[in-house]
């Protein structure tokens, strides 16, 4: 889309700016496994519905610092005394689970 400089344009244009996502990286299976700020995450976890094993499928990783123009995980909520929410930015681990009555998506987080 070509934007002009006509005021309408520019409001346009304003906005679209101002909802750029951050530098997000996703990586597939277990090359995922090292995209992570506190320790690799693991191949394997278990399912948090049925116990069992649940392989990795995908790791997605906010880049950035978190102080940087977002919006970022962090920015969804705001941090409420006696409730949590993610401070800085994140990276989460999603794992399937290998029993086919089941395939319940577990996921492992971490932030930076």
């Amino acid at each position: 889309m070509k934007l002009s400089s006509d005021p309408a344009q520019r409001v346009v244009r304003r906005i679209l700016n101002a909802n750029k996502s951050p530098m997000v990286s996703v990586v597939y299976g277990t090359k995922g496994c090292k995209n992570s700020y506190q320790g690799q995450f693991p191949e394997t976890t278990k399912c948090v519905k049925c116990g069992k094993d649940a392989r990795i499928a995908m790791v997605v990783m906010e880049e950035g610092s978190g102080q940087d123009e977002g919006p970022y995980v962090t920015d969804l909520h705001p941090n409420e005394p006696g409730k949590f929410w993610v401070h800085d930015v994140m990276a989460t681990a999603t794992y399937l689970c290998t029993d086919v009555d089941c395939a319940t998506a577990t996921t492992l987080w971490n932030q930076g």
